[in-house]
């Protein structure tokens, strides 16, 4: 997805999709079915929680499964994690479903001047992961990896 801002007449995005690197400590990728204690595929849910016209609401993203996909310039599986924009609701928060006994939390704020819709930061569990300053100009969001 492109960071630029929305054309004249067009809606801002619903949601913005934003590349996940998950390895271990040792540096494995924990999304290579080759690595023991990978996630499976069938495991991974995303899934954002969020107050649409007054109703706090969850939606379910990727309902037939999340697709796994291989960087060839970073050398690892990702897949995407999709986070909601605010226009048209609240986000309140992203769960992400590792497997049936791993779910973290994504949080995000939304202060930006020039992005009016887009997070201007995205917290992994708390910690910082996204900043929308250190974007890069090639018009993709930056990725976020993560250590477990």
């Amino acid at each position: 997805m492109s960071c630029s801002t929305p054309q004249p007449g067009q809606p801002p995005p619903q949601t913005i999709y934003v590349r996940t690197f998950y390895q271990s400590s040792t540096g494995a990728d924990l999304l290579d079915t080759n690595t023991p204690n990978a996630f499976k595929r069938s495991d991974l849910k995303v899934i954002s929680k969020m107050i649409v016209n007054g109703v706090t609401k969850e939606i379910i993203y990727e309902d037939n499964g999340i697709d796994i996909y291989w960087d060839n310039e970073v050398r690892r599986n990702y897949f995407g994690i999709t986070i909601p924009t605010n226009y048209g609701k609240t986000p309140i928060e992203t769960y992400v479903r590792l497997s049936a006994n791993i779910v973290d939390t994504v949080t995000y704020t939304f202060n930006s001047k020039d992005r009016l819709y887009i997070p201007d930061q995205v917290f992994y569990n708390k910690k910082l992961v996204w900043n929308i300053a250190n974007a890069p100009t090639n018009g993709l969001w930056p990725p976020i990896s993560i250590v477990k």
